[in-house]
């Protein structure tokens, strides 16, 4: 994982983490850009936070969970899982996709299921794009002929 501190957080936390990081401190970051594309990144904003090792409940043992677990943390970031959509967003299983009817009825209950359907398109002309500036990406509302 890259973690990649700016301005005041570089000075501040920066140090901290240097210090701690043979201990797996727990660092909880609030407010971060965070990157998946060839690794697991996050970056600071200016209106990001970071709390490092705070103090937390006797019921919430983190340190006691990641030592049970560190060996399969490490396998998952090696395999790269937080990019694999098959992974993050596995099929459902049979039991779990619903009828559209039955959706409809449990909506004000369950905001999100798996549906299975048929998807078609609107026949007519519809627009699939926008034209828009290359510069700035504001919309521009141009009619063009594509023949």
């Amino acid at each position: 994982m890259l973690m990649t501190l700016w301005n005041e957080f570089e000075h501040d936390e920066g140090s901290k983490i240097a210090d701690m990081i043979s201990t797996a401190p727990l660092i909880i970051a609030l407010r971060v850009k965070v990157t998946t594309f060839n690794i697991l990144s996050f970056t600071t904003r200016y209106s990001s936070g970071i709390l490092i090792s705070p103090p937390l409940p006797d019921d919430l043992s983190f340190k006691q969970w990641f030592t049970l677990n560190k060996e399969e943390i490490q396998n998952l970031l090696n395999a790269k899982t937080y990019s694999d959509a098959n992974y993050l967003l596995p099929p459902p299983n049979e039991e779990d996709i619903k009828a559209i009817s039955t959706f409809q009825a449990s909506f004000p209950i369950q905001k999100a299921t798996w549906v299975q359907g048929t998807v078609k398109l609107a026949y007519g002309f519809t627009k699939y794009w926008t034209t828009a500036c290359v510069n700035c990406h504001k919309i521009v509302n141009v009619n063009v002929d594509i023949d």
